[in-house]
């Protein structure tokens, strides 16, 4: 899994991208002053499917690249 900050501006409104296999699947968002994540649905309507490492270990590097700006 990638995680992408794709401009200073966006990780200033609490934005990072999660990338799978060259697809978008979820995205970071500031709601009601909170961090959430918003995955987006699989284009075949398929469950998508993430590692618990791997999902931990994104959060980590997407709490990282938002901090740095």
């Amino acid at each position: 899994m990638s995680v992408v900050s794709v401009s200073p501006e966006e990780a200033d409104y609490g934005i990072v991208e999660l990338w799978q296999n060259r697809r978008l699947i979820a995205m970071t968002a500031v709601v009601d002053s909170r961090t959430v994540v918003r995955f987006e649905a699989a284009p075949d309507g398929a469950p998508i499917e993430i590692g618990a490492r791997v999902l931990h270990d994104a959060l980590a590097e997407a709490k990282q690249q938002l901090s740095e700006f």
